[in-house]
């Protein structure tokens, strides 16, 4: 073996010993943003040329030893088209009987819509306008003996005009300021020249004043008589282009989400204004858990001496669509009697051959309540039995109180027995019959007693309520 192949063997030993065994970057799964979560308010949208980015923050967690994971701060993106937001939007605002939900209310308004209760859908309110009488206000061309022809603007004068000789049949309309006899400015009529030469102008002149009630409008005497409901038209409906890209994304995301939600699959809806995404990012490395431990050693002179080693890892994050690979940093260090004694750093490869399933990679909440101690009562029941007890224990000696007693003494007492009688025949002269007694059975008086107390009752309802 040559020189130069020694070189390599040192070199590669080296390696191997400073920097360790080279591992295989892990792989994991990443659940991507959903529509819904996307367009409801906890996204952060970021309004864009013809995007809006909706970002949300959440959270994934590495892997461990232990059991132990690593957080790591994810933003999860989706991102929106905003023409085919505003293309749904104008569907959706030509149908009847849509709702009016927050967003698109302010819509509606913003562009001077309003929703017309006879036929459920949307419309403009338009004018009506009654043009003042000709004969107190008019625009009017003649000349040489044709004419005069008017109507009520310059440009109505001039297709009069293209109606009769000698313009027939060339469409004339009002022109701009134009200098002609004696140098005065004002508005012709233009009309083509037949042979292709240059057109023939006619002024149009102005006469009367404009009446009250009337008024000035775009160069026409007229006033205003109400207003009526009329369908959108194509231009009106353009109109809702610039008013969408003048709002804000948050603005955006919630005009999406009420759009979508009043189509028959509100998911498909929101797929088909999809632009781009899932995104995934967040920080490039996170420092993982911190491991220690210590023992003792035997010095040369007898003694005892400590040990100490410690690991830290840092995960270096690369982030896909769907994934985040991880490779690890691994970085221990030794010490004896708190002094640095080595240090050995390894780092996995970048090449992933090592995927950690996506139901590994979620939270376990599940959990397992641990032996319960045993807990000393905070107090001692004075009462055990409660209140019953505190009766019967005390109840010979209330009975047996002075106060009782007292309340004892205003209870009347009744005695007696049926009443006997008899009747004495001594006559005298006549002779000495004895005495004789009549018996009649206690129940006799019983029922007399009845019969007196329910007279004593109908008698007093009778005095007291009459009758």
């Amino acid at each position: 073996m040559g020189s130069y192949r020694w070189v390599q063997v040192a070199v590669l030993s080296a390696l191997m010993i400073g920097v360790g065994p080279l591992q295989a970057a892990t792989r994991l799964p990443v659940k991507p943003l959903s529509r819904d979560v996307a367009v409801s308010n906890k996204s952060v949208a970021t309004k864009g040329t013809d995007t809006v980015k909706f970002t949300v923050h959440e959270g994934e967690y590495i892997p461990g030893v232990n059991g132990r994971k690593t957080p790591v701060p994810v933003s999860k993106s989706l991102i929106q088209s905003i023409p085919r937001t505003i293309e749904h939007t104008r569907k959706l605002v030509s149908l009847p009987d849509i709702l009016l939900t927050g967003t698109i209310a302010g819509l509606i308004a913003g562009l001077d819509w309003v929703m017309d209760p006879e036929t459920q859908s949307i419309r403009k309110e338009e004018k009506q306008f009654e043009q003042a009488p000709l004969t107190q206000y008019k625009w009017s061309i003649s000349g040489n003996g044709w004419g005069p022809y008017e109507g009520a603007t310059a440009d109505a004068a001039c297709k009069a005009g293209s109606d009769r000789p000698p313009f027939t049949g060339r469409q004339g309309h009002a022109s701009s300021a134009w200098s002609w006899l004696n140098g005065t400015n004002g508005l012709a009529c233009e009309y083509p020249s037949p042979t292709g030469g240059p057109p023939q102008v006619v002024a149009v002149y102005q006469t009367g004043s404009c009446p009250i009630p009337y008024a000035i409008k775009d160069g026409e005497c007229m006033k205003e008589t109400g207003s009526q409901k009329v369908p959108l038209t194509s231009a009106d409906l353009d109109r809702i282009a610039p008013y969408v890209n003048g709002q804000t994304g948050e603005w955006i995301r919630d005009l999406m989400r009420e759009s979508c939600a009043q189509s028959p699959s509100p998911g498909a809806c929101l797929e088909s204004l999809q632009e781009g995404g899932p995104e995934l990012s967040g920080p490039a490395s996170v420092q993982g858990p911190k491991e220690v431990t210590t023992g003792t050693y035997t010095r040369p002179d007898g003694t005892t001496g400590t040990t100490k080693t410690e690991t830290s890892t840092t995960y270096n994050i690369k982030y896909g669509p769907t994934y985040i690979d991880i490779t690890n940093n691994k970085t221990v260090t030794t010490y004896k009697d708190d002094q640095k004694v080595g240090e050995e750093t390894s780092t996995d490869g970048e090449e992933v051959t090592e995927e950690v399933p996506q139901e590994e990679n979620e939270q376990d909440y599940s959990f397992q309540d641990a032996t319960f101690p045993e807990v000393e009562p905070f107090y001692d029941q004075q009462y055990p039995d409660g209140l019953e007890g505190v009766w019967n224990a005390r109840k010979q000696d209330f009975d047996n109180s002075a106060f009782l007693a007292f309340l004892r003494s205003f209870i009347p007492s009744f005695s007696g027995s049926c009443p006997a009688w008899a009747m004495s025949f001594d006559l005298q002269a006549m002779g000495n019959f004895s005495s004789h007694g009549f018996n009649v059975g206690c129940y006799v008086f019983d029922f007399i007693g009845v019969v007196i107390l329910v007279t004593a009752l109908f008698t007093a309802r009778m005095v007291t309520f009459g009758g």
